[in-house]
């Protein structure tokens, strides 16, 4: 009776203050709190967690940055829009023409979204779609295709040519850990950060030509016969080349080539809808005029900032490597001649064609490059922008000079008869490769070239 009497005396108090708090509260001061009394426990803060939404975007965006991303953007787009218009004739196909008409749009927003990156050395803004893994396939296909058709003309890696190459080339990639606008400091040969770059010289005779793909340095013997027997100016031509690498232009052009390839189709699936009735064939050329069209106006001119980028990336290299910029003026004038007389030699052979089909393509080539530009920037104006930039470098190498003092050169040059040859008194000296080696070595790279002629392969893994 005195327990029945005290729960109805207790029971109002307990509504009454049940009824101030929510359902999940009261519970757990009912779990927490004696049933006799009531203890009122001081506040206190738990532990901050780290909230999962908030690395979730970048997670996303490293996993659809992919090659992958833009084929299926690309053939979603084309799809949706090879069935917008018949859509769109149907009086209930408003809900299903807005979807379609839609993909496109998400599929290019969601390409630049994915694909902005920054630029190393310049902080400029760009766009990538190849991961790492995707990238090093691509290059490995490239060189594959750039010297399959060329290994008997490689030269054997312990040639004097390409013991001179390699040192100029680790002594760039020395310095190029560092930003190219951070200060000159003391720099390590042993640098765990320093990018290795494999040396391959192409000896054909005939293409003056250098580059670098990835960790490919491919130099051609022309080349070198064009920049003669100095060690300043090959470093120019090698910094250039390396400052493509390091800022991945071969990857960057890449993911252009892919945005404009979707660009274009889907331009070619727009046109579509309104030329259809015209027939096969006249679609068949807008599409070839409407592709010519966003390659040249684009292509070109993105290249040429990407050749500018290198310039005056690879004059900074240069000049924190310890070689003279004043050289790459030397350079672009001798390169400038030189594209002079392939002009006008192409202008005078031009003259004795009398085929109209390679008369109006060569026609329609120039009236391009005079609309867009060619593909690298005119010899005068980057001897323009080289002059602009020139006294930064010098300073740079004055300092480089002070701190690290003159780069490693183990390779001199000796006149006989007035003729330059170059030689490693080191190596002659420790029973390594001479001059004579050396004559020995080319007429080995023509007897290979003869047996890669008959017996076609892959590179060779020894070279």
């Amino acid at each position: 009776m005195l327990f029945a009497r005290a729960l109805r005396t207790t029971t109002p108090l307990r509504t009454q203050w049940r009824q101030q708090l929510c359902s999940n509260c009261y519970r757990h001061q009912e779990l927490l709190q004696p049933r006799a009394s009531l203890i009122v426990r001081p506040f206190h803060a738990t532990n901050a967690r780290p909230s999962p939404l908030l690395p979730l975007p970048a997670v996303l965006l490293s996993v659809l940055k992919s090659g992958k991303l833009v084929s299926l953007v690309s053939l979603s787009s084309k799809t949706s829009l090879t069935l917008l218009p018949h859509t769109y004739r149907r009086d209930r196909g408003k809900l299903v023409f807005k979807l379609l008409a839609s993909i496109p749009l998400i599929g290019v927003t969601l390409l630049l979204l994915v694909g902005l990156d920054k630029a190393p050395n310049t902080s400029r803004l760009r766009l990538i779609y190849l991961t790492e893994t995707e990238a090093d396939e691509y290059i490995d296909l490239a060189v594959n295709q750039v010297l399959g058709a060329q290994a008997g003309l490689i030269a054997p890696r312990d040639s004097v040519l390409c013991k001179w190459i390699e040192e100029i080339v680790d002594n760039i990639a020395t310095v190029a850990v560092d930003d190219v606008r951070d200060p000159v400091r003391l720099y390590d040969k042993l640098d765990e950060a320093k990018k290795d770059f494999r040396v391959i010289l192409v000896q054909d005779g005939s293409t003056e030509n250098a580059m670098c793909i990835g960790p490919y340095v491919i130099m051609y013997d022309a080349m070198l016969e064009r920049i003669g027997p100095d060690t300043d100016r090959l470093a120019v031509i090698l910094s250039h080349e390396i400052a493509h690498s390091l800022q991945r232009h071969f990857v960057e052009q890449n993911g252009l080539e892919s945005l404009l390839l979707m660009l274009t189709d889907i331009a070619r699936a727009v046109f579509w809808m309104f030329t259809e009735p015209l027939g096969p064939y006249v679609n068949q050329k807008i599409d070839q005029a409407v592709a010519l069209l966003i390659e040249s106006s684009s292509g070109r001119s993105y290249n040429r900032i990407l050749e500018q980028e290198a310039d005056l990336i690879g004059l900074k290299l240069l000049a924190k490597a310890g070689y003279n910029p004043e050289a790459a003026i030397e350079v672009w004038q001798s390169m400038a001649q030189f594209q002079q007389e392939i002009t006008e030699g192409q202008v005078e052979e031009s003259q004795k064609r009398e085929n109209l089909e390679i008369a109006a393509a060569e026609y329609l080539d120039s009236l391009i490059s005079n609309w867009f530009g060619s593909t690298h920037p005119p010899n005068d104006e980057r001897i323009q922008y080289m002059r602009e930039n020139m006294d930064g470098a010098i300073q740079i190498y004055k300092e480089s000079l002070k701190v690290n003092g003159p780069p490693i050169c183990s390779f001199v040059f000796k006149d006989d008869d007035d003729d330059k040859t170059l030689n490693n008194d080191k190596a002659s000296d420790d029973g390594g490769t001479t001059v004579v080696e050396l004559e020995m070595n080319e007429k080995r790279g023509w007897y290979k070239s003869v047996w890669g002629w008959i017996w076609p392969g892959g590179v060779p893994q020894d070279v």
